[in-house]
């Protein structure tokens, strides 16, 4: 049928593939395979590398670093008490009385102590003092929780991490017992003495009334109130005893050899990938010269 005047005749849609796709794609295949060949060419420097790096890791956490172990001791608490025992232990104060009240110092540097001479072995300005030991704290960590108060003391000698915490729960209960003063005893000594006014005064009249007995009741009352509240303020038990531990906590051998094989799984990896690098580089410089 002849086309009519003036009409356009259809446009064919021819679809062309998106240049480049399939290439691509293979070329990302390839890549995967050529990466996977540079590492098996170098599989055994790969499995040296890291067999070697481990080893040593491990020889080294077993055979080199010194073991701690760490001891550990619980307190029951109450809420009163727990806020009290926890900064005392955690203050200069308490450092430094422990520290002095019991010599310490040679037997946290023993490494600069001579035991035999019973003197120190280094300089004199390089001997320890309590305040470097402020500065640094004392090996002694305390956990709060709900009414309990978890005491641990850490060092390279068992024994003496047990000792270092009965130590410290002696001196907290002289503390408690006779340092420590509570909002409540406070308060009582200034009732004790409203109290003995109140009764001076009664006894200056013959007959006193109720009006001039009942505050003295009242004062009684409110402190017979406020020595239960300082027995609580003051109260703690020890429900786990420090023992001397008898399985080191650092180092861990095991994590330090799994840490040690992944990162020498990388590094290994890495400089193989670098080496072909450093290679193809120089290929294509010799290329471009020639």
């Amino acid at each position: 049928m002849p086309e009519e005047r003036g009409q356009r005749p259809e446009k064919e849609i021819i679809y062309v593939p998106a240049q480049g796709y399939m290439p691509q794609q293979e070329e990302d295949e390839i890549d995967l395979i050529e990466l996977w060949n540079i590492l098996w060419e170098r599989k055994w420097f790969i499995i040296g590398f890291v067999a070697l790096f481990t080893a040593a890791a491990a020889l080294i956490s077993l055979y080199v670093l010194t073991p701690k172990f760490e001891a550990k001791a619980t307190l029951q608490v109450t809420q009163e008490s727990k806020t009290n025992i926890s900064n005392y232990l955690n203050s200069n104060t308490f450092i430094r009385h422990f520290v002095e009240g019991h010599d310490l110092l040679p037997r946290l540097y023993p490494e600069k102590w001579d035991q035999a001479a019973q003197e120190w072995e280094v300089d004199e300005d390089r001997i320890p003092t309590v305040e470097e030991l402020m500065a640094s704290q004392l090996p002694l960590r305390s956990s709060v929780q709900d009414s309990t108060i978890q005491l641990t003391w850490k060092g390279s000698d068992p024994e003496l991490c047990a000792d270092m915490l009965d130590r410290v729960i002696e001196d907290l209960r002289d503390y408690i017992r006779n340092d420590y003063e509570t909002a409540a005893q406070a308060r009582i000594s200034i009732l004790r003495k409203e109290l003995k006014e109140l009764q001076d005064t009664a006894e200056m009249i013959k007959d006193p009334g109720q009006e001039a007995i009942t505050p003295i009741m009242d004062i009684r009352s409110q402190i017979a109130q406020l020595k239960g509240e300082d027995t609580l303020a003051r109260r703690f038990t020890v429900l786990d005893e420090p023992v001397p531990p008898q399985n080191p906590v650092e180092p861990n051998p095991k994590l330090i050899t799994g840490l040690s094989f992944v990162l020498s799984l990388f590094l290994a990896v890495f400089f193989v990938f670098f080496l072909r690098f450093v290679q193809t580089a120089k290929q294509k410089q010799r290329e471009r010269r020639g």
